[in-house]
């Protein structure tokens, strides 16, 4: 996603128009394996009126995370993992709202880091931050992550342990699109 979309978000997993209880729009919603580029003013990627939701293994550049509630919609038990954010100078959160984890991410160049268990730090290396997302040797973002289990709405697991090659994902799981796994 090479541009901010409606109201100023990469990814929204969610909406503004849940009126009814449980206020969630998003039941198990996840969204992985992608790379996101947003101006600074604009949130890469986020939750809003979403339940059990998780981000995970994506890479996102500029922006910020956020989980918002609408006037009527609320945020529970929502994930990000294994994601690399390259904020480029401008704060990593905005707008934590509700019950959320954080963790196994690694935020670069970025202001407002929320706390994490396992924290990752430094410059994650891209083969090329344009153009191309593998990881370089010496990468802080190689076997960095956790294994992630997706779950669809009804609980039945989701295939979700492949990069965006097509590769599948060994312990630890490296972080961002692609796995060096084999290299």
């Amino acid at each position: 996603i090479d541009a901010p979309t409606q109201n100023g978000w990469g990814i929204l997993l969610g909406g503004s128009n849940a009126s009814d209880s449980p206020q969630q729009e998003c039941f198990n919603c996840i969204a992985f394996n992608n790379v996101i580029r947003v101006s600074a003013n604009f949130r890469t990627m986020g939750f809003q009126g979403c339940k059990d939701c998780t981000f995970f293994n994506n890479v996102a550049f500029g922006g910020a995370m956020g989980m918002n509630t609408a006037p009527t919609s609320s945020n529970i038990n929502n994930t990000w993992k294994n994601n690399i954010l390259d904020c480029q100078g401008s704060n990593a959160t905005e707008s934590l709202q509700n019950t959320y984890t954080i963790d196994y991410n690694l935020f670069y160049n970025c202001t407002g880091i929320p706390q994490q268990a396992h924290p990752v730090t430094g410059n994650p290396l891209f083969v090329n931050s344009s153009s191309d997302w593998h990881l370089s040797p010496g990468s802080p973002a190689i076997r960095a992550g956790t294994t992630i289990t997706a779950r669809g709405y009804s609980g039945e697991v989701l295939v979700a342990n492949f990069d965006w090659d097509g590769k599948q994902r060994t312990d630890p799981w490296d972080l961002g699109i692609y796995t060096t796994s084999g290299q």
